[in-house]
């Protein structure tokens, strides 16, 4: 219901969001499962981004140097919690657009039979929500064997905690590295591939805590969040700014986002991301740090 609201507001504003100067630079889209009867929605969206902007590769993130001129704005495609349709529209999708995409994985997730997948995602990824295990929401988890197939194919592969929790809600320390830390070299050692990238679960300040942050930044060179914004608007490497993408987003919807004429309205929230990070980071323009 929110993200049926969230599009009928957004339709209503589009006159006037358009009249917002549009931002060009680089840009990362956050997508979740992708349902089975949204797969054409998707190759729709990624045929669009071609064609409109310019399709971004992991590589060009690890890559990027502050104060970079772009003269169209790059795209970079990542996918969160670690849903096997998240392989097939690799598959079947990106490799037709020749273009690489972060996959961030929850580790317990990976490698479970589809009904304890779906348990999973119901009391993990979607708490408080009902979701419906028919043909039509497969909530299938990706297998090693996924995995290795996606770094195989060019792909990259991060760590996306062990069980989705929102870390701030975590009282035990050593829970926390398990969540984090742990985690992820548990899935180092199975996929034999080295992880330096992390996205936070809901990734919004308000459910990450000073010590959860710290833990990661002493394991991770980037890490994501899932606030609103292009890579030079993020306070630094340790919160990069992502667009999430919600499946069934008309493509004009995911135009504005991409050029970030919504950005404003997670102003709070942005401002909040910046107070956060000051300990960690420079605050002061443009803060990605060239390598």
């Amino acid at each position: 219901m929110k993200v049926f609201i969230r599009k009928i507001s957004t339709l209503f504003l589009r006159p006037f969001l358009n009249l917002i100067p549009k931002k060009i630079g680089f840009v990362i889209l956050t997508f979740h499962n992708i349902p089975h009867d949204k797969m054409s929605w998707f190759e729709h969206t990624i045929s669009f981004i071609a064609q409109n902007f310019e399709l971004a590769d992991p590589n060009d993130l690890f890559s990027y140097k502050s104060g970079k001129q772009c003269l169209r704005t790059k795209v970079l495609i990542t996918f969160d919690d670690g849903f096997y349709s998240n392989r097939i529209v690799a598959e079947k999708v990106l490799e037709k657009y020749n273009t690489k995409a972060i996959f961030f994985v929850t580790e317990k997730f990976i490698g479970l039979d589809p009904e304890e997948a779906f348990i999973f995602a119901s009391n993990q990824f979607y708490p408080g929500s009902i979701i419906n295990n028919s043909a039509n929401h497969d909530y299938k988890a990706m297998s090693l064997n996924d995995l290795r197939w996606l770094i195989s194919n060019g792909h990259t592969v991060g760590a996306h905690t062990a069980t989705h929790k929102a870390v701030s809600l975590i009282e035990s320390k050593d829970e926390v590295l398990d969540e984090i830390i742990y985690s992820a070299d548990r899935l180092v050692d199975k996929i034999e591939r080295k992880i330096n990238t992390f996205a936070f679960p809901y990734g919004v300040p308000e459910l990450i805590n000073d010590y959860s942050l710290k833990v990661a930044s002493t394991r991770f060179k980037y890490i994501f969040s899932n606030v609103r914004g292009n890579l030079c608007d993020s306070p630094g490497l340790k919160f990069i700014f992502r667009q999430n993408i919600s499946p069934g987003d008309p493509v004009w919807l995911i135009k504005l986002i991409i050029e970030g004429r919504l950005d404003w309205k997670h102003k709070g929230v942005r401002k909040l991301s910046f107070e956060f990070l000051s300990r960690y980071e420079t605050t002061s323009g443009c803060n990605i740090k060239s390598r």
